[in-house]
């Protein structure tokens, strides 16, 4: 572990990269916030599926008939939660969402999935609905060009990053702003 800043900002954004990379990262399936229609707060896990540190980008996709969707477009702010639990490392991230539906992010997105993913947008049941029977009858499943409707990238871009390590040693916690006028990261060490 290094005590400089830069370095650490710089490492905890290669492993964000790397979480969405490794299906098998511990990083790869983060919790994300929402403000919910009534106020509060909404929480789920979701499919970490791209990061760009330089755009300060972090995306994931969604159903454009769930509830999140909803929250979003009434309130795009979004706190990501990541922890790793190999390295004790807990990495929050404030960021604003903005939302790609039937527009070119989302159609080249949804070029890159693989059919199995593109299934889960041809449900016919909406996200979130109640359903008579858990096995109903009759169709479940719109066709793929139809389920391509129902897809969402959220694209976030981060505007405030929080880092901690815990450690028998001793905690260690940083903490970074995004300052737009200067276009650069501002941080520092705060107590853990």
């Amino acid at each position: 572990m290094t005590s400089n800043l830069d370095e650490t900002l710089k490492a905890l954004w290669a492993d964000l990269v790397r979480g969405a990379a490794d299906k098998k990262s511990p990083l790869n399936r983060p919790g994300i916030a929402t403000v919910a229609i009534s106020g509060g707060p909404a929480c789920r896990t979701v499919v970490l599926r791209d990061v760009t540190p330089s755009d300060r980008s972090l995306v994931f996709h969604t159903d454009v008939r769930s509830e999140k969707v909803c929250e979003l477009r009434a309130n795009p702010l979004v706190a990501w939660h990541f922890w790793n639990p190999r390295a004790n490392i807990q990495i929050r991230v404030s960021a604003q969402a903005a939302l790609h539906h039937d527009d070119a992010t989302a159609h080249d997105a949804w070029s890159a999935l693989h059919e199995g993913s593109r299934k889960t947008y041809a449900q016919i049941a909406t996200p979130g609905t109640a359903l008579a029977d858990v096995n109903p009858s009759g169709p479940t499943q719109l066709s793929l060009e139809d389920a391509a409707q129902n897809f969402v990238v959220v694209a976030t871009k981060a505007t405030a990053v929080d880092w901690l390590h815990l450690a028998r040693s001793g905690h260690r916690r940083a903490q970074w702003t995004w300052d737009a006028e200067a276009c650069r990261w501002r941080g520092s060490w705060v107590g853990a």
